[in-house]
């Protein structure tokens, strides 16, 4: 079965977590543990029925997906700091299982659904450009966005589905090469992503108070 370059930023991620965690016990690293050992672990199995049993696993990667936008949404919410935004991330994390819900109804098994996808990164993304709008409406001497953990997290999450949105949604234009290396790109994405929750991890042990979340 391959192992893939997502699969050890992956686990680098989830063992940088847990060491965090362990020196700092803050929600955040602490949240994404089980979160990332979940993710890491469906992710193998997935590789493992497509390579190993030659079985479809996108069944597992619509759980897997909307897994992810529900536990993104959640903690995204954290960081903003307009009640009524901050309010109404459960509201949104329930619509996003309603949609998903809803497209799967009308969708063979095997097929993704990208619709749904789209809707619910665009849902993410809104709050990744409000955290971003409040943080630099702020941005002064004492105040170094770029060594707040939480920029880092919503850096990752705001590059990993805003081009995975973009992709999905203009791939019928794009040469055929491009849209066999779907997965490919995604596996980047993923890379980028992993790598930016290190560093937030990473800076919520240098500082607990100056840098925390």
């Amino acid at each position: 079965m391959p192992v893939y370059l997502h699969h050890y930023a992956e686990f680098a991620c989830l063992l940088t977590a847990v060491i965090c965690w362990w020196r700092t016990r803050l929600f955040i690293p602490g949240i994404f543990i089980p979160f990332l050992a979940l993710t890491l672990a469906a992710e193998l199995y997935a590789t493992y029925l497509a390579h190993v049993r030659h079985l479809p696993n996108q069944g597992l990667y619509k759980i897997l997906t909307t897994a992810a936008f529900v536990f993104y949404m959640l903690v995204l919410s954290r960081f903003i700091e307009n009640k009524k935004i901050k309010s109404a991330a459960t509201l949104a994390s329930l619509i996003i299982v309603f949609v998903v819900g809803l497209q799967n109804l009308f969708l063979p098994v095997n097929k993704f659904h990208r619709e749904a996808y789209v809707f619910s990164s665009v849902l993410l993304i809104f709050y990744c450009f409000v955290y971003l709008y409040e943080s630099l409406n702020k941005y002064d001497i004492d105040f170094r966005i770029e060594k707040r953990p939480a920029f880092w997290i919503v850096a990752g999450v705001l590059t990993f589905y805003l081009s995975g949105a973009a992709f999905i949604v203009f791939i019928n234009s794009m040469p055929p090469g491009v849209r066999e290396n779907f997965s490919l790109v995604m596996r980047w994405l993923s890379l980028v992503m992993y790598t930016s929750f290190i560093i937030a991890f990473i800076l919520c042990q240098r500082d607990k108070e100056k840098y925390s979340i």
